[in-house]
């Protein structure tokens, strides 16, 4: 497992390539997400399905299947997505984040 420390971020990736970030600065998180995002959707190489979740001071990726991430949701994390546009479907529930122009969603994309 590697670890580094960046100011506002403490980053572990595990060997299976899960990510977990522990964040003392979530605003500044989501500005980074975002605008990551966003330049990756710019660049053809974009992501729009929800990836991050998001818990009270962490955030956590996960690379693995459907269900898992399902499973990270009901673990009582959100879902984080700030590409444009985007709308999870109405069944599902959303909040606004903290930074504008994204969501917090109990939405797993397939």
């Amino acid at each position: 497992m590697g670890r580094q420390e960046t100011g506002h971020l403490r980053w572990e990736r595990r060997q299976n390539g899960h990510e977990l970030l522990v964040i003392s600065d979530m605003a500044r998180f989501e500005a980074a997400f975002k605008t990551r995002q966003a330049a990756d959707l710019a660049a053809g190489e974009g992501d729009t399905r929800t990836r991050w979740f998001i818990g009270q001071n962490f955030a956590a990726r996960i690379f693995a299947t459907d269900s898992d991430e399902r499973d990270m949701l009901s673990l009582g994390t959100l879902g984080l997505n700030c590409a444009p546009h985007y709308v999870a479907p109405p069944q599902s529930t959303t909040q606004p984040a903290i930074v504008e122009g994204c969501i917090l969603t109990n939405y797993v994309d397939a």
